[in-house]
């Protein structure tokens, strides 16, 4: 089917075909967003736009709800101080958060099944994954299903191609640290050549 070119229309090139992407993907790194708005933002890490700069110490940012948070430092108030380790946050509930998860010892969330306790529901709710089989998080290239987003994450990286780490000896590329690791190449002897 056939349309006019408009602003907002994919343009591809005959010779090299674009990738299928999953809803809210970075065609960049492969990353999944949980929203257009947040892989706005984040498309501005690779196109390196930092339009948005505070007019006190000259700190610039990709958009505009980076500025507005940093602009607490600058405020009368200078944050938020725990007492027991002097980390400073911008917000009360930061503080708040990282006193229960750091300090406290509490963790009110307990695994109904193998009475794992946990600071936060969510981490409750995504370890009782392990126990159930449940894998909500589908890859929309393959017909893989992970139990986390960050694996999700992860593997669509993989289907883009995308190499991170490198052997310095053969230049073979590795998605991650753990495959150049367990990479076996001949000509090593003992010593590994890592980056």
């Amino acid at each position: 089917m056939w349309s006019p070119p408009g602003p907002f229309q994919l343009q591809q090139s005959p010779q090299a075909p674009r990738k299928r992407l999953a809803k809210n993907q970075c065609a960049d790194c492969g990353r999944v967003l949980s929203s257009a708005s947040a892989l706005e933002s984040h498309a501005s890490l690779h196109s390196g736009k930092r339009p948005f700069a505070c007019s006190a110490c000259g700190k610039d940012f990709p958009n505009l709800k980076g500025l507005n948070r940093h602009a607490h430092v600058h405020g009368e108030q200078q944050g938020h101080h725990c007492p027991q380790c002097s980390k400073t946050f911008v917000y009360r509930f930061g503080l708040t958060k990282h006193e229960q998860m750091v300090h406290s010892g509490v963790r009110p969330f307990i695994c109904p099944i193998c009475d794992k306790r946990f600071v936060i529901r969510r981490d409750m709710e995504t370890h009782l994954r392990v126990h159930t089989g449940e894998k909500p998080f589908a890859c929309s290239l393959c017909v893989k299903r992970f139990k986390r987003r960050v694996e999700l994450n992860v593997h669509l990286r993989w289907h883009n191609g995308e190499k991170r780490h490198w052997c310095s000896y053969c230049g073979k590329g590795f998605l991650d640290y753990n495959n150049l690791k367990a990479q076996i190449c001949p000509h090593w002897g003992e010593t590994l050549h890592l980056h």
